[in-house]
């Protein structure tokens, strides 16, 4: 069987950093951060290497920024 994509979009429209927590993910998952408009594109890995998850799903967004994921095995 196929599943459907799981896409979380975080935005932070304020002039401070927020905290944002995306939904609690399934067993043997977890959330790719394809997005974050805080930071230079370079690559979805550096992406993660760049943005804190803290717990797997709680993330400081800085001002202004958008921030995309997908759950991933």
């Amino acid at each position: 069987t196929q599943e459907d994509d799981v896409v979380f979009v975080g935005r932070n429209m304020h002039w401070e950093s927020r905290r944002s927590q995306m939904p609690e993910q399934p067993a043997g998952k977890h959330w790719k951060i394809v997005v974050n408009t805080a930071l230079p594109h370079e690559s979805e890995e550096a992406y993660a290497q760049k943005t804190n998850l803290e717990n797997g799903r709680e993330v400081w967004m800085l001002e202004r920024s958008l921030l995309v994921a997908i759950l991933t095995r």
